[in-house]
């Protein structure tokens, strides 16, 4: 669907183009979707999740990074979300913290808001793992550069 479909199908350009194997492109349908004949990508998928939860969850266990494109909708919006908080209990409690790229104009602002007007004095402000950049290039440059 929209945005999940475009990165899927960027993703196996990539690896066909440069010979690489197929499981680096994995995917993680929702029951929900699956059962309504949503189309799958052409790639490794997992079992489906049994619900959005449950998918952010198993797609965060499989990143090495998290990329947050200005492009997406409520569904990009609730990944952020909930990469950010489990950095955070990852951070104070012991875990694996995954870099957050934002790619565009748009998340640099949100995140302001969010400091601004949320009560974050006890928690994290996630300036450790969080990256801003305006392309996709730079954002490949923060991977390349940890």
């Amino acid at each position: 669907i929209g945005l999940m479909r475009a990165v899927s199908d960027g993703a196996n350009n990539v690896i066909n183009k440069n010979n690489k194997n197929k499981e680096l492109n994995i995917g993680v349908l929702e029951e929900k979707l699956e059962a309504n004949g949503i189309p799958k990508s052409d790639c490794v998928h997992t079992v489906p999740a049994k619900g959005i939860i449950e998918r952010v969850d198993t797609l965060l266990q499989l990143c090495d990074y998290v990329v947050i494109s200005e492009k997406g909708g409520f569904g990009t919006l609730l990944e952020m979300v909930g990469a950010f908080h489990v950095n955070q209990l990852n951070k104070k409690f012991g875990g694996v913290v995954k870099p957050i790229i934002f790619v565009g104009d748009v998340w640099q602002k949100l995140y302001n808001d969010i400091i601004i007007s949320l009560d974050m004095h006890n928690q994290d402000d996630g300036k450790s793992f969080i990256h801003f950049v305006k392309t996709y290039d730079e954002a490949l440059g923060v991977i390349k550069s940890n």
